[in-house]
């Protein structure tokens, strides 16, 4: 599975739109947990950037919006600040 992309992509993605739908739930630490591991399965980076996940997994509300809006192609969060 490590050396496969597309299962990599598949699997990010599906903890990039489970994290969204916990921000939207209102369920922050959930959705902490989910970005943590869209970045872990993330391969297109060149590292892996460990104080960036460290700092993700203790991020305010305002800095997990930021994060998913980033990285998907939905408006939900645009209202959720």
């Amino acid at each position: 599975m490590w050396y496969d992309r597309s299962n990599l992509s598949w699997t990010a993605s599906f903890f990039l739109a489970n994290g969204t739908q916990h921000l939207l739930d209102g369920k922050d630490n959930c959705a902490r947990r989910d970005c943590a591991f869209a970045v872990g399965f993330d391969r297109s980076r060149a590292a892996f950037n460990m104080p960036k996940l460290c700092e993700l997994l203790m991020a305010d509300k305002h800095t997990l919006v930021s994060f998913f809006r980033k990285r998907i192609n939905c408006s939900c969060l645009d209202e959720d600040e």
